[in-house]
């Protein structure tokens, strides 16, 4: 049995909320927050990362859950603190506006063990001007929550 505070507990339906509201899930589904076999504690704070490779997993065979969120959502996960591997200072500045939250750029080499989290930040489109605070025109950034089992 896994004991969590009041405050943890509302922050989890929180998030499960958020993410039934994006449709991808059902009523009946169950929820990603939920362990798939056992109960599992996060080791730390959730990551904020500008890319994932599986030479970042620390295990030789294993899962991960991934899933596209909104910046809304983002916030929420972030909002209980992160660390940042965001390792390009342009791309952090730009996250800054669409996640509303400072990102410290951070060259970090991430290692990922069962039951860390993330928010990988995807972006896709040309390469970003020096200097830049916003999306170019043609470009987007995929927000995507991602757990390792």
């Amino acid at each position: 049995m896994k004991i969590i505070t009041r405050k943890q507990w509302e922050e989890a339906l929180e998030v499960e909320r958020l993410l039934r509201q994006e449709g991808g899930l059902g009523a009946w589904d169950p929820s990603p927050l939920d362990p798939p076999d056992q109960p599992r504690e996060p080791n730390g704070p959730i990551w904020l990362l500008n890319a994932l490779s599986l030479n970042m997993i620390s295990h030789q065979e294993g899962a991960f859950y991934w899933r596209l969120i909104t910046p809304e959502t983002a916030r929420v996960l972030l909002a209980r603190g992160f660390r940042s591997a965001v390792g390009h200072e342009d791309l952090a500045r730009v996250l800054e506006g669409v996640l509303g939250v400072p990102v410290p750029v951070n060259r970090a080499t991430v290692v990922l063990e069962p039951g860390d989290r993330a928010v990988v930040a995807q972006y896709k489109g040309p390469r970003l001007p020096e200097g830049a605070t916003r999306l170019p025109g043609g470009s987007s950034v995929g927000l995507y929550f991602m757990e390792v089992f």
